[in-house]
């Protein structure tokens, strides 16, 4: 639905499903997002139960290259906390290996 200028979409439509697993999921909706003529997108998330690390990967990544302003409305708690936790510089994790030791049972 389009408010002043605004389309709104409901991503749990768009992808007939309200638990975002996959990063095809993620291209195919922003190739739906990219097609639609107005330049300001909010993403309404109701209805959304859970959000794969590698959904929100490519959600964030997509979103960071497309040429339209998009904002996320409705956002459930455990979907705004992955969305953040993918935006976090990635950390290595570095091993002494003359520090490791097997572990015995």
């Amino acid at each position: 639905m389009a408010m002043s200028n605004k389309t709104v979409i409901s991503i749990k439509n768009a992808l007939s499903t309200s638990d975002l697993a996959l990063r095809t999921f993620a291209d195919n909706f922003f190739d739906f997002v990219e097609a639609i003529d107005s330049k300001i997108i909010a993403i309404d998330f109701s209805g959304i139960s859970s959000i794969s690390r590698s959904f929100a990967h490519q959600y964030i990544t997509r979103k960071e290259d497309s040429s339209k302003k998009i904002t996320e409305i409705n956002v459930p708690l455990n979907v705004e906390k992955m969305l953040e936790i993918v935006k976090l510089p990635k950390t290595e994790t570095v091993f002494e290996v003359e520090k490791i030791r097997p572990l015995h049972a």
